[in-house]
């Protein structure tokens, strides 16, 4: 066991320790496992960044969920909004999964700005966004992926989301 990430994101008490009996204690936190075990406890173990009052559904800011390959071959998996993984890095378009791998990652509440779904940031989202510039929810040439603020138009804030997350 070695640079395992526990997560919990309501709490704190990820372990639940049990006696040779199997009679199960109060959770407890990493650093009171690793102080309790520490022939064997993982010591570079961590948690999440944020804990979090409620449960949050999916689609709001806060949701977290898990990322699976459970296949031979590296995987890339589209992302729909802006994610962070457990250390607080950003994921934005896609993820790449090696075989046999997952991922934990917490919804932000920004929307994707990766426009045209290709899992790459650049031009061609910057074109894809200035194609229906100004084009309101109803007419032709309007384009949900582009309406990052989900508004009904694109305009100068859609622009500027695409900006932060250039």
């Amino acid at each position: 066991m070695n640079n395992n990430c526990f997560c919990n994101p309501y709490t704190n008490y990820h372990l639940t320790p049990a006696d040779a009996t199997w009679i199960w204690y109060s959770p407890i936190t990493i650093a009171n496992w690793q102080a309790s075990y520490p022939a064997w406890a993982d010591a570079n173990a961590r948690t999440d960044l944020d804990k979090f009052a409620s449960q949050k559904s999916p689609g709001q800011p806060g949701y977290s969920d898990i990322f699976v390959n459970d296949t031979e071959t590296p995987e890339s998996i589209p992302l729909n909004g802006v994610w962070r993984d457990l250390e607080g890095n950003f994921e934005h378009t896609c993820i790449e999964l090696e075989p046999f791998s997952s991922t934990i990652l917490v919804l932000t509440g920004l929307a994707n700005a990766d426009v045209n779904r290709d899992c790459t940031l650049d031009l061609d989202d910057l074109k894809a966004l200035t194609g229906c510039w100004l084009v309101h929810t109803g007419q032709g040439g309007y384009n949900q992926n582009a309406d990052l603020f989900d508004d009904g138009v694109i305009d100068f804030k859609d622009f500027a989301a695409l900006a932060r997350q250039w």
